[in-house]
């Protein structure tokens, strides 16, 4: 129910030129109104309840209850509690805190700014990710991402995990890239990673005089139960508040029960090595309040150094150095260095000394032992001193070799030529050789031998003791030749002595076609390899035995000791 104006020219003025007195709606198409003068008139609805249906048409600027929707037709622009336009969509409260939105490449830029438009805070929408910025010298920097995998980076726009810290910034300006929490102020005792599960358990890394402490457990502000430390000078400590100073990584185990220890194992855990200590009453009773270093399956234990086995211990208990296949308790391959003044012992016995070395007051030695439970095994039974001096049954030997005992041997004991036996350590009882051989005898007369020749079977021996000689002979002539003298058996194996105290007469016997008169006998001659031959009537005349005694056919029998 209205006025429909068709083909009539407006007057220059209209007073409430379209006026609707009831509810009804205006239909159709809403036109701009020009007056007279062909200007716009504005399309004032008084209604307590007015409404439009179809499509309403606005060509220039739309306002509604001033500040409540703002429209610039020109620019394109919508404001939503402010007429005053910057962005796309201007959204503000009445002291003028604002949001903006415009459109950007691939999205939409979104500011947040104060009353006074200052400290802007820009979040974009684009690309399927969400980026948070701050303006710094008029420009935008990126300061935080959210990418469309849901990964969050802080100070890079290419996050790698569910929260990615990154910063260029450093130095001077304090800033690392952490999460940080700080406790009383400025100074104060600060956290820099917390993970909380929401119920007050998680991990907290704070910093005390220097020390970067790790706290499990509860995480009241700084609470929790200290499992780690790191020391401002890099020591260690794990179950301490306090590592060593005199150790990298120290490990503290309070309980009694506990064991304090590093473990490594493989995936199948077919070798797990402890090295550790244990408390006082912990399961296994021989780590008990002691330090170790346990393989705990049935493999090797291996040491080494530049990448080279030295030792090994096998899982039957054998120890090897330089092999790695040990056949006893203690199989070494090389050299083994007992420090001067060391011993080795045995053990369950009351006398347990095996090898010691040391000084005994005039002389470095070496002494073996037996050990077992009597008195005698107290005493060394081979000594070696420093000068090589060798002592079976004597400490304090003053030969090469010092028996203090019998002497028993299966084989033989061989002598220089230049050694020989001292009986009482006395020059008058040494025994400087034993030898025995062959010689050969021979017969001169007159001390020539012309033409003497000998049968088969002509031949001696002799064994010489010391400087005692005994040869025995079988002499046999086919031809006693043509020289003339006496009778001499020559060839002897050794000198006689010089001096007249080495006379000495053989024993003859056994004679074929030689004739005497009484006895035959004779005598060794001193300084000379000879024995001359006599014979001595029951008269007791002596008379030298020579050429006519002898046929070419004689021999006899002759036994000699002499002295050389």
């Amino acid at each position: 129910m209205g006025t429909t104006l068709t083909g009539t020219t407006p007057q220059t003025t209209y007073d409430s030129l379209i006026k609707v007195t009831d509810n009804a709606p205006l239909t159709g198409s809403l036109k701009t109104l020009t007056d007279g003068l062909g200007n716009d008139s504005a399309l004032a609805l008084s209604t307590g309840a007015a409404s439009v249906t179809g499509t309403l048409a606005v060509s220039s600027n739309l306002t509604v209850d001033t500040d409540t929707l703002f429209v610039d037709a020109a620019n394109n622009q919508v404001g939503i509690g402010t007429s005053s336009l910057f962005g796309k969509f201007n959204l503000a409260d009445a002291s003028n805190a604002r949001l903006e939105a415009t459109p950007v490449a691939d999205g939409v830029s979104f500011e947040v700014l104060d009353s006074a438009r200052a400290n802007p805070l820009d979040f974009k929408v684009f690309a399927n990710d969400i980026t948070f910025n701050t303006k710094v010298s008029g420009s935008y920097t990126e300061r935080m991402r959210v990418d469309s995998a849901g990964l969050v980076g802080i100070g890079t726009s290419s996050p790698s995990e569910l929260l990615h810290l990154s910063t260029t910034l450093g130095g001077s300006s304090g800033v690392g890239t952490a999460i940080q929490i700080t406790s009383g102020g400025a100074g104060g005792d600060q956290a820099f990673i917390g993970v909380n599960k929401g119920t007050g358990n998680g991990l907290e890394i704070s910093v005390e005089n220097r020390d970067i402490i790790f706290n499990t457990g509860a995480l009241t502000p700084f609470g929790g139960t200290e499992r780690m430390r790191i020391t401002s000078s890099g020591n260690v400590g794990i179950g301490t508040s306090s590592p060593s100073i005199y150790s990298t990584l120290t490990l503290n185990k309070d309980g009694a029960s506990e064991y304090s220890s590093v473990l490594a194992t493989n995936a199948n855990s077919t070798a797990a090595l402890y090295v550790g200590v244990g408390g006082s009453s912990v399961g296994n009773t021989a780590l008990r309040n002691n330090a170790y270093v346990l393989n705990a399956s049935a493999s090797d234990l291996i040491l080494g150094t530049s990448d080279t086995e030295r030792m090994r211990i096998t899982s039957t208990g054998a120890v090897g150095i330089g092999t790695s296949s040990p056949s006893q308790k203690l199989h070494v391959e090389g050299s083994i260095a007992l420090a001067y003044g060391s011993s080795l012992h045995a053990a369950n016995a009351t006398y347990t000394t095996l090898l010691e070395t040391g000084y005994n007051g005039s002389s470095d030695f070496v002494s073996l032992y037996t050990a077992g439970n009597n008195a005698a095994n107290a005493t060394a039974k081979i000594t070696m001193l420093a000068n090589g001096n060798c002592g079976i049954g004597t400490s304090s030997p003053a030969t090469t070799l010092d028996v203090n005992g019998d002497i028993k041997t299966s084989g033989n004991i061989l002598l220089s030529s230049a050694g020989g036996i001292y009986f009482d350590n006395a020059a008058s009882k040494y025994l400087d050789d034993y030898e025995v051989g062959t010689w050969t005898p021979t017969i001169s007369f007159g001390r020539a031998s012309v033409g003497v020749t000998y049968g088969a079977g002509n031949a001696g021996q002799y064994t010489k003791i010391g400087r005692q000689v005994t040869v025995t002979a079988f002499v046999i002539l086919t031809s006693k030749g043509s020289s003339t003298g006496t009778a001499r058996i020559g060839g002897l194996p050794f000198v006689i002595g010089a001096s007249t105290g080495y006379y000495s007469a053989p024993a003859l016997g056994a004679f074929s076609q030689l004739s005497y008169t009484g006895t035959a006998q004779g005598f060794g001659e001193v300084n000379a390899q000879t024995i001359e031959l006599n014979e001595v009537s029951e008269a007791g005349t002596q008379t030298d035995i020579n050429d006519t005694n002898f046929t070419n056919s004689t021999s006899f029998v002759v036994s000699f000791t002499y002295f050389v």
